[in-house]
Parts: structure tokens; C-alpha cells; sequence
């Protein structure tokens, strides 16, 4: 399950919520500020040699080398990757806190690989941690900018003993303190001595995280497996026992216990048992089936496929559904076949591929902190329109350009949003232009050429003027979110200006 962040977000799909938020538009008052004096440096923060002692602590430069090094995987579809999109985040209680600057950042390197040399200055240590049962919960590193960015997370046993492989957090949750849309996306990255479990948390905001406390909880680790196995049922003899009960036809899901089959389908999932088997005269075969589930959580993901092995086909499969039953405190679930007939009945075998998390230390570990602002960015206020080729036109009142990518803010003046041509110029010449990705938000691009970044465009939302301006909000930020590659961060020592359909913006 080790996989470099280069390889293992070639698979991600990000959809992003997109709302609209007044301040995020336009800026807090702090903000604002920020923008009138962009030369005002950060404050100090506090030493962080015992912060930067606490993350250091069980990451081994051996193990961590070699993750680095190691080959591709082929990739698996996992349970453990997720991707979560927040509309609105209310003011969690803080359950420590601590504010970070930056600094040395192992664990971002290694897991990033040498691509992390044109972010290092982004990287904050965090290295706060909390222990339950046994499990010591740390949230690492990050590294953001005002759209976009990563934190680092790792779960260790306090005894210092390994995890087994397939080991995961069931979920994991961001609440900032401030109100906000955000999308982000996490997969499991197992270290190579297996003491370490770590996430690595991908983000995309409408508002900045840098400031605000910020809180992640983690709940319940498991064990994940995932298999597709045949079944030996015999389901004509399954059929006949099924003639012998006195079963309700209509009663569907809600069949009582002495009118089931029990019939035990796998050694592998305890308590997986085929409870019915209907076939009616229309040629429909319906299966119940059911495991265990006391805690109503509902972890077994199953799909069953019929074959017929005498014509070599795969029965067509019609729907399927599932719900827990209180009085037998199990899951039942329905799979429902077509066009059979009681003669096709000696030819069927039954395979079942199937997802099974199994709770290991069911818990919640939380930790609540701040992050420091990304000062590694390049800035304009042009304050110029500019005109797409479908006639649209904006006003850009901000640029904003980090190592991570790109956010435009401005004002629709006329027409719908179009499609605006952006593209960065680098000090060489070198133009790296941005072309439409497919993705299913409203406007979303990635770059063509060795860097791909990806545009998300929140207008035309509904709003009161206010005295800023009189006109629709226009925010479009390009981040590495969408289509992460070894060489999708900007080298931003090198980036000259942007450049807006034919409107080049200096940047400084």
C-alpha cells in the first residue's frame, strides 16, 4: 500500500462544492490589509525545536528512502480513499491548540519525493500529537497556500509494534473554525517498517486555512480486505429447501427468521449467510443474503454475479439494496437477477466479489491547531479587464501565484462568464498554457505541458451588492489538485507573469 503522492492521486476525482461567501470573495478586513502592504513580513512565531523533535521521533531515513525509491504499484480501487466535499463548517471546541512556522519537513519530503525541493518553502511542521488506546495520533506537516495545499497525518502504536497490511482509518474529518466550501480527498500511505500509517490530506477552500484554528479527527482504525471468490452453493438444492419453508412471497426484506435457508456462503466473512432464494414465474431470481452488523455500520460491500456455465454467460443482473434489520440485528441484502428459468438452475454458479472493513480500536483522536501564512507567493493588483473571445469580461482585482498554483480574483462586468485563456510566462520565455480537462465542475482546466493545474470558477452566484462593487464576484483558482504528476508544482523563482486571454499581469 506505499505509494509516492505522485502516483497515487493519478486516480483521484475531485468534484468541488462551490458556494458562495462574501468575505472568501473579497477578503476579511485582515486581508485586505495584507493586500494594501504585500512588502509586511510575518511575525516571528515561537522556537520549534521541541515541535520539530516530536515529528522527528520513529521516521527512520532508511525506511523513508526506500518509499521513496520504491516502484509503482498497480492501483487498487480502496475503501481507505476517500473524497469529502464540505458546503459548511461550523466553530468546533478546540481541544489543543498550537500555532507553527516553517521549517524542516521530513515527512511531506519523503513522501513527495524530490519534487518537494520546489515546495519546501511552504512546509510547516505541526508535529502535534494525541494518544487513545494505545494509538498515538499526529498531525505531521502541511503545506498550503490561499487555495489549495496538503497536511500530513500518521497513526503509531504506542507499543511500537507494526500494523498488518490493509490497516485504515475509516474517516477522517477537517472543521475549520471559519465557514467555508471545501473539497479534499485522502489515501492511506503505509511506511515501509509498517510502525507508521500515514494520510496524506489533499485540499482545495474558497477561503484561507492559514489563521483560523483548524480541527481533524480521526475515527475508528480497521482492517480492510478485498476479494472476488467463487461460492460452492448448490442453488438448485438451494431452491428446493426454499419450497419447504413456508415463506411469504410479498414480504420482501422483512421475512422472518424460521423462514430463512441459512445456508453459510464463505469461511471468509463470518456469519455471511443466504437467508432466501425466490425465483417466480417471470424468470426473476431474487437472493437475500445477510451478515451480522450490531453496530449498524454497515462495512460489508458486496456484488454478486451469476454465471452460467454451460452457455458461458454472465446472468444479467438486475438491482440490488440492502438495510439492517433491528430484531436480528443483521444487514440483509437483495440481489435481484433476470430471464431464468428453474431448468438454468443446475448451471449457475455464484461469485461474489466483496469490500469487508473490520473495526480494530473504535475511537475518535482529534487535535485542533493553526497554520501560518504561505508568504512564498508572487502578487499583482492589476486592477484591468479583460475580455474572453465569447465577449465576457471581468475585472482582475487580485493575482495570487505560489508553488502550488494560481487564484484570480476579480468582477463580472458584462455577460456571462466565459471560458478565460490563462496561461503563466516564465522568465525563459516559456509560455504554459491552460486547455479545457473534462472534469464536472464549471470551468476546469490543468496545464498541457509539464505542469498540470486545475481551474475552478465560482461566479454568478447570487448576492447584495455591497460598496466593494456593484457587480457579480469572479474568483478562479488553479491549483495541483486535479491530476497530480511528478512535475505539477511551479518553480516559482521562475514565473515572470500571467498571462489572461492577451493581457499579461506582471508579477512581484
Amino acid at each position: 500500500m506505499s505509494k509516492k503522492i505522485s502516483e497515487m492521486m493519478d486516480n483521484l476525482d475531485i468534484k468541488y462544492l462551490e458556494s458562495y461567501d462574501e468575505e472568501a470573495l473579497y477578503g476579511g478586513n485582515e486581508e485586505r490589509e495584507a493586500l494594501l502592504d504585500t512588502d509586511k513580513k510575518l511575525n516571528e512565531m515561537p522556537s520549534l525545536d521541541v515541535i520539530k523533535r516530536r515529528a522527528l521521533e520513529g521516521i527512520k531515513g532508511t525506511s523513508l528512502e526506500s518509499h521513496r525509491e520504491a516502484k509503482k504499484e498497480k492501483k487498487s480501487r480502496l475503501k481507505g480513499r476517500k473524497r469529502i466535499l464540505l458546503p459548511l463548517v461550523a466553530v468546533f471546541t478546540a481541544l489543543g491548540m498550537s500555532v507553527v512556522a516553517v521549517s524542516n519537513s521530513p515527512v511531506l519530503s519523503s513522501l513527495i519525493g524530490d519534487q518537494f525541493a520546489m515546495i519546501h518553502k511552504e512546509a510547516q511542521v505541526v508535529g502535534q500529537s494525541v494518544n487513545h488506546q494505545g494509538i498515538i495520533f499526529t498531525v505531521e506537516e502541511a503545506v498550503i497556500d490561499s487555495s489549495s495545499g496538503f497536511i500530513a497525518l500518521s497513526m503509531t502504536k504506542e507499543n511500537g509494534e507494526p500494523f498488518e497490511e490493509n490497516t485504515l482509518v475509516e474517516n477522517i474529518r477537517i472543521q475549520p473554525a471559519k465557514h467555508t466550501s471545501m473539497g479534499y480527498a485522502y489515501e492511506p500511505i503505509l511506511s515501509e517498517d509498517k510502525k507508521k500509517l500515514y494520510y496524506l490530506i489533499d485540499i482545495s477552500m474558497n477561503k484561507n486555512l492559514y489563521g483560523q484554528e483548524i480541527t481533524i479527527v480521526a475515527e475508528n482504525i480497521g482492517h480492510f480486505e478485498s476479494e472476488e471468490i467463487p461460492l460452492k452453493v448448490d442453488l438448485q438444492e438451494a431452491y428446493h429447501k426454499m419450497q419447504e419453508l413456508d415463506y411469504n412471497y410479498y414480504e420482501d426484506m422483512d421475512y422472518e427468521k424460521d423462514q430463512t435457508l441459512n445456508i453459510p456462503l464463505t469461511d471468509k466473512l463470518e456469519g455471511f449467510m443466504l437467508d432466501q432464494m425466490i425465483l417466480d414465474h417471470k424468470g426473476t431470481l431474487r437472493l437475500y443474503t445477510s451478515y451480522p452488523d450490531p453496530y449498524e455500520e454497515n462495512h460489508l460491500d458486496t456484488r454478486f454475479k451469476l454465471m452460467n456455465s454451460k452457455l458461458d454467460l454472465e446472468v444479467y443482473y438486475q438491482e440490488g439494496t440492502n438495510r439492517w434489520d433491528e430484531d436480528t440485528q443483521r444487514r440483509r441484502i437483495k440481489d435481484v437477477f433476470g430471464s431464468i428459468t428453474e431448468e438454468d438452475l443446475k448451471d449457475l454458479k455464484l461469485q461474489l466479489a466483496y469490500e469487508n472493513y473490520t473495526p480494530i480500536v473504535r475511537d475518535e483522536w482529534s487535535l485542533t491547531f493553526k497554520l501560518s501564512k504561505n508568504s512564498n507567493v508572487k502578487k499583482a493588483r492589476p486592477n484591468r479587464v479583460v475580455e474572453s473571445e465569447q465577449g465576457a469580461k471581468i475585472k482582475v482585482k487580485n493575482v495570487e501565484v505560489s508553488s502550488l498554483g494560481v487564484r484570480v480574483d476579480g468582477y463580472q462586468l458584462e455577460g456571462s462568464v466565459g471560458v478565460f485563456d490563462l496561461s503563466l510566462k516564465m522568465k525563459d520565455g516559456q509560455i504554459l498554457k491552460l486547455s479545457t480537462s473534462g472534469l464536472s465542475t464549471s470551468a476546469n482546466y490543468f496545464f498541457t505541458e509539464h505542469l498540470k493545474l486545475a481551474l475552478t470558477e465560482e461566479a454568478n452566484q447570487p448576492h447584495t451588492p455591497t460598496s466593494h462593487s456593484d457587480h457579480d464576484p469572479y474568483t478562479e483558482s488553479i491549483s495541483h489538485i486535479m491530476g497530480l504528476s511528478a512535475n505539477d508544482f511551479i518553480d516559482l523563482n521562475e514565473v515572470q507573469s500571467l498571462i489572461i486571454e492577451n493581457t499579461e499581469i506582471p508579477l512581484h
